[in-house]
């Protein structure tokens, strides 16, 4: 049956319900079993838009310890303005 979900999920057919089954499943066994199971965790939904390379860039400097304006390279709103107008961000 696993072989099969995979199979399924492979190609991309119900993903909204075949990625809520190995859960499903996994939670029938222990009910079996007579463990107490938790409640499978909510799916993460997709993104609507996939997250462009400066985006992506900025969630990696979330991870160091830079402080905001360290990791934007500016101190205020003004000077996150001028910097946003030299791409043509803005």
């Amino acid at each position: 049956m696993a072989q099969l979900l995979r199979a399924v999920t492979a190609r991309g057919i119900m993903p909204a319900y075949t990625s809520k089954l190995p859960a499903a499943f996994a939670v029938e066994q222990q009910r079996s079993a007579g463990e107490s199971p938790l409640p499978p965790p909510p799916p993460t939904p997709p993104l609507i838009e996939p997250l462009n390379q400066r985006e992506l860039e900025v969630l990696r400097l979330f991870k160091t310890e830079l402080s905001g304006p360290e990791s934007a390279n500016v101190n205020n709103r003004r000077a996150a303005v001028k910097r946003a107008a030299e791409p043509d961000l803005l």
